[in-house]
Formats: structure tokens, C-alpha cells, sequence
């Protein structure tokens, strides 16, 4: 009986299944229809057909009016006639395609409180506003003004946007409102953001405002940006005060910083400051940063301070740091200061740095001063590296100064890196010279490095050379 009963159950069940069932796929059909019409609206949107991109969400809002997408065809409405807008010159036309694209923003943001586009409408609304400022309607100046008073917690995005665009139209009530974001928000990103903006502004009452966030704001990310954007405003007020920041600051990261923004303008005063700390700083990265960035600064001396600070010290490690900031600086005294490291330091390693920078120079002059070093050293392992930093150059006389070392050296190990240094050419006079040797080295040994970096060639003529030589 159980057994008939709930046979009977099922069997009144199937027509309430196949009901919901086709009630399902007809809202399923729909939805999909609406979603494609959607999605044909968005293609264009990516093409940047703003004409028809408005015209197909337009007939989408009128054909479905409860779609689920109403509110990103809102968004993307507006959207496109901004875009539109500026793409014309006509002044009428720009205003009435920007005040009809801020309509569809107030509908969707009125009509659509929890939409996740109300956070985007809100700072598109904040674009077309400052678009329609800048045409002569006063009126939107009231939207800038009131998302610049926003809540900046939940609304800094839009407040950032606001205050930025009220900036650069009324600097008088934007600068007294970032100044206090900066100086008491809780908000460690508004601070940040602020930071930015208030630095893209010319007006001297800032640098007091990025000297105190410098010093004192609680947040050491804040600090830092603070640091960074004083070392852009290239006076003689945020120089000083980055100086006297040093001198006082105990973070190791900050003071990182401070070198850096020091190193931004090319003032005595900071091109000092960076070579007493090199000269001076007890912490070796303090004082290695310092030297490379006055390495990398555009000044006549450079070149002369680095090298002063390099005779002064005594620390190895630190002698190799000051050739390589001497090597960044693109000068014919540069590489002599080099060549005058290469041959006179006691350590080989720092002679060794020297003489690799030297071949970096890619020049004919570099070249014949490695060649000049190379006929007067005496260390075989100098040497090699001086055949490496020759083979290194792309100098195009590089492969004869190898060719002509080969012909007048005895030692075969320093042959065998000649051999090898030719190799990594793509010179034909070098592949040339390795057939020759290939060929005619009376050295076994040297000719079996010559056959070997043939068969690493590309070159049809080692190709049929090596066929020579196995058919002899």
C-alpha cells in the first residue's frame, strides 16, 4: 500500500516539474536575450563607436525596461555620450551630449542605490561635472563642491576626484580642505592621495605642508611619498629642510628616500650634501646609495667628486661601488679614471671592475686603452678579463684588437680565450680568423678550440670547412 502510495506522489509531481520546468527555460531564454543585446552594446563601446554604442543602449533601456542590466546601460550610456563629447568641437553640441550623459548618471545613482557601478557613476558624474565647468556652466561647480565635502571614508575615490578637478579651477577651496585631509584624516590612503594632488599644484604655502607630513605623520608610507614629493619642488626651502631631515632622521628606509629626492636637482647644496655622506655615512648602504646617485647625476664634476671619494676610502667593497657609479658617467675622463683604477689598485678585484666598465664604453678609445693595459699587466687572470671586456665591446675595431693579440701572445691559455672571445662575436672577420686557425694552427690543442667554436657557428663556410677537415 506505502509502496502505491508514493508511486502515485511521483506521478503527481511530474506535471508540477516540467511546469516549473518550462516556466525556468522561458526565464532563462529571456534573461539570455536581454544579456546579448547587452553584450552587442558593449562591443561597440570597446570598438569606441560611441554613435551607435548609444544608439543600441538606447533601444535596449526602451526594450527592456526591468532587465537586470538596466543599471550598467545607465552607466554605459553616459559613459559614451562623454566620450562623444569630447570628440566634437562644436561648443553646444560638447554641452548638450555632457548634460544628457549627467542625467543618465543621477538616474542611475537616484534609482540604484546598492548597484556596483554607483562608485564609478559617482566619479564619471565628477568628470562630466568638471567638462561642463570648464564650458561656462557654473551650475556643476556644486557638484565638485560637494563631493570634495564628502565622507572620506566612504567616499574618498570620489572626494580625491573632486578635490583634484576643484584645484585646478579654485585653488582658494581646495588647498585649506587637502592640507587638513593631510594633517588630521585617520585615513592613511587620503592622506597619501592628497599628498599627490596638493604636490601637483605650484604654490609655496605647500612645501610647509610636505615638510611637516615628512617629519611627523604617523604613517612611515605617508613619510616617504611626503620625502619623494619635496624632492620634486626643486627650491631652496624643501632642499634645506631634506638636508636638515637627514641629518636628524634614525630610519635606515627613510633615510634611503631622502637620498633619493636629493639627488632629483642638481643644486650645490645637494650635490654636497650626497659626497659628504658618501664620504662620511657610517652605514655602507647609506653611503653606497649616495655615491651611485651622484653618479647619476648631470653635473661637470661628477666625475672628479666620485673619483676624490674613491682615493679617500680605504673599504675594498666600496671601491668597487664607486667604479661602477664612475662608469655611468658617459665621458672620455670617466673611463680614464678607470684605466688610472685598473692598473694602479691593490686589489685585483677592483682593477678587475674597472677594466670591465672600460669595455662597456663601446668605444675605438676605450679599446685601445684596454689593449694598452693588456700589454703592460703581468696578472694572467687580469688578463683573461681584459680579453673578456675587449670581446664584450661593440666596438666594431674590437675583433681586430683580438686578432692582433692572438698573433703576438705566447701564453696558449690566453690564446684559448681569445678563441673563445672571437666566438661570442658575430663579426665575419672573426669567424674568418677561426677558419684560419682551424686550418693552419700548428698548436694541436688551440687548433681543437678553433675546430670546436666552429661547430657553434651559424656560417656556411665553417659548415664546409669542418666537412674539409673530417675528410682529411
Amino acid at each position: 500500500m506505502k509502496k502505491m502510495i508514493l508511486n502515485l506522489t511521483r506521478l503527481l509531481m511530474i506535471p508540477l516539474l516540467l511546469t516549473a520546468l518550462i516556466f525556468t527555460t522561458s526565464l532563462n531564454s529571456a534573461e539570455k536575450k536581454d544579456y546579448d543585446e547587452f553584450k552587442k552594446a558593449k562591443k561597440l563601446i570597446y570598438e569606441k563607436d560611441w554613435p551607435r554604442a548609444v544608439a543600441k543602449l538606447k533601444a535596449f533601456q526602451e526594450k527592456f525596461s526591468k532587465s537586470d542590466y538596466l543599471d550598467d546601460s545607465l552607466y554605459w550610456l553616459s559613459y559614451s555620450l562623454s566620450k562623444m563629447g569630447t570628440e566634437i568641437s562644436e561648443r553646444t553640441a560638447k554641452i548638450s551630449l555632457n548634460e544628457e550623459a549627467f542625467e543618465g548618471l543621477e538616474e542611475l545613482l537616484e534609482g540604484f542605490e546598492s548597484s556596483s557601478w554607483v562608485e564609478d557613476a559617482k566619479i564619471l558624474r565628477m568628470e562630466i561635472a568638471e567638462s561642463l565647468s570648464g564650458l561656462g556652466n557654473r551650475k556643476y561647480r556644486k557638484y565638485l563642491r560637494s563631493g570634495a565635502a564628502a565622507d572620506a571614508d566612504k567616499e574618498g575615490n570620489v572626494k580625491m576626484w573632486a578635490l583634484d578637478a576643484l584645484l585646478q579651477m579654485d585653488g582658494d577651496k581646495a588647498l585649506p580642505i587637502l592640507k587638513k585631509i593631510i594633517k588630521s584624516n585617520k585615513n592613511e590612503n587620503m592622506r597619501e592621495k592628497a599628498l599627490f594632488i596638493i604636490s601637483q599644484h605650484d604654490d609655496k604655502s605647500i612645501i610647509p605642508v610636505l615638510i611637516d607630513a615628512a617629519k611627523n605623520d604617523k604613517s612611515l608610507k605617508v613619510r616617504e611619498k611626503a620625502v619623494f614629493w619635496l624632492g620634486q619642488m626643486e627650491s631652496e626651502d624643501s632642499n634645506k629642510a631634506i638636508i636638515n631631515m637627514y641629518d636628524n632622521e634614525k630610519n635606515l628606509q627613510l633615510k634611503k628616500k631622502l637620498i633619493f629626492s636629493l639627488s632629483q636637482n642638481d643644486s650645490k647644496a645637494s650635490v654636497n650634501k650626497l659626497v659628504s655622506i658618501a664620504k662620511n655615512e657610517k652605514n655602507y648602504e647609506l653611503k653606497k646609495s649616495a655615491a651611485f646617485w651622484v653618479g647619476q647625476m648631470d653635473n661637470d664634476d661628477t666625475v672628479e667628486l666620485l673619483f676624490d671619494i674613491y682615493k679617500k676610502t680605504s673599504d675594498v667593497k666600496f671601491k668597487r661601488d664607486l667604479v661602477f657609479s664612475i662608469s655611468q658617467v658617459d665621458s672620455d675622463d670617466a673611463v680614464k679614471k678607470l684605466v688610472y683604477i685598473s692598473q694602479n689598485d691593490k686589489d685585483p678585484e677592483v682593477r678587475g671592475k674597472a677594466i670591465f666598465w672600460i669595455g662597456q664604453h663601446d668605444s675605438v678609445k676605450s679599446i685601445k686603452y684596454l689593449l694598452d693595459i693588456y700589454r703592460k699587466e703581468t696578472d694572467q687572470k687580469l688578463k683573461e678579463k681584459i680579453l673578456f671586456s675587449i670581446g664584450q665591446s661593440d666596438s666594431k675595431k674590437s675583433t681586430a684588437f683580438l686578432i692582433d693579440i692572438y698573433k703576438k701572445e705566447k701564453t696558449r691559455k690566453l690564446k684559448e680565450k681569445i678563441i673563445f672571445n672571437l666566438a661570442q662575436t658575430d663579426s665575419k672577420e672573426a669567424v674568418k680568423f677561426i677558419v684560419h686557425l682551424a686550418k693552419n694552427e700548428k698548436d694541436p690543442e688551440l687548433r681543437k678550440k678553433a675546430i670546436f667554436w666552429l661547430g657553434q657557428s651559424d656560417s656556411d663556410e665553417a659548415v664546409e670547412i669542418l666537412k674539409d677537415i673530417i675528410n682529411e
